[in-house]
């Protein structure tokens, strides 16, 4: 919402079950969205929070349709505020079907729970996005007062090259990293451990990378060494067509230096304390995938 649009959006639920639904709509704002600190407050004063939502309870028949209206009541926003609208179903009591002696009935509903997330854009927005290097690692910021969505990364070795084994090593430890935390979190909960997940390398060379979300102020840092490339397509906002860019962030500087603020690719920002005329917008690529 917002950046001149109508500060209002309808979510439209539907009972498809044969059950009748009851169901609860709660708001929290995100708090340092992106961030390690990121933490959600649950907000029941609409004027204090900067969203409305209603209603907060429906009862839904089966097959029956209802849309929930989502207002922003922010103004002067200076960067995007940031909310989780919750969408909650509940059942009325469940009842068993009557068994034999030597058998017991049980009676099981899977009820899932909608999350969504709401931006609230300033009225300028601007999404902006810049590079820089610090050794075998590639820096990229959200350096703008609105998000941007990053899409189908890769980091991709040099033509004729493999990837590195500095950034093969970073990634396979991250992932490794990510796996003890999935089994830490398994264990706390009762639940069975996941397996394993093996680390697969493209046939090109490339590694891919999830997607993520880049708030304001945010930093996502990445290990690519020199000459390798990070691909992915970024869009600003949910209306925009996803773009595909390269970014390219060798060495440069003096005695062989491997930190760099002039980074190469489209639609990048000057990096903080970087050169106003570094080559920020000199590689992108055209609609027939060739760069340029």
């Amino acid at each position: 919402m917002g950046a001149g649009g109508v500060p209002r959006s309808d979510l439209v639920v539907r009972n498809e079950s044969d059950d009748k639904y009851y169901i609860t709509v709660t708001t929290s704002e995100i708090l340092n969205p992106g961030t390690p600190d990121e933490v959600r407050r649950l907000g029941s004063n609409p004027e204090e929070l900067g969203l409305l939502t209603t209603p907060s309870r429906m009862i839904l028949e089966p097959g029956q349709m209802r849309a929930i209206r989502v207002v922003s009541l922010n103004k002067d926003l200076t960067k995007d505020r940031v909310y989780r609208v919750n969408v909650t179903p509940q059942i009325g009591e469940l009842t068993a079907t009557p068994s034999a002696a030597d058998t017991r009935g049980l009676a099981i509903k899977l009820l899932a729970a909608f999350d969504v997330l709401v931006t609230v854009r300033p009225e300028r927005e601007e999404s902006k996005l810049a590079a820089w290097r610090e050794g075998n690692f590639l820096n990229l910021a959200s350096i703008g007062n609105s998000n941007v969505l990053l899409l189908d990364g890769q980091i991709c070795p040099a033509a004729g090259m493999a990837l590195s084994q500095s950034t093969r090593d970073t990634i396979v430890a991250q992932d490794e990293q990510d796996y003890a935390r999935q089994v830490s979190q398994a264990e706390e909960s009762g639940a069975k451990p996941p397996p394993k997940p093996e680390r697969n390398f493209e046939p090109d060379g490339c590694v891919g990378l999830p997607g993520r979300r880049l708030y304001a102020g945010n930093i996502w840092r990445l290990p690519v060494a020199p000459q390798e490339e990070l691909r992915f397509s970024r869009r600003n906002s949910a209306t925009d067509n996803l773009e595909p860019i390269i970014v390219r962030c060798d060495a440069v500087g003096e005695n062989g230096a491997s930190n760099s603020k002039f980074c190469m690719g489209a639609s990048l920002e000057p990096a903080p304390g970087g050169s106003q005329n570094s080559p920020a917008n000199s590689l992108t690529q055209n609609a027939n995938g060739e760069s340029k």
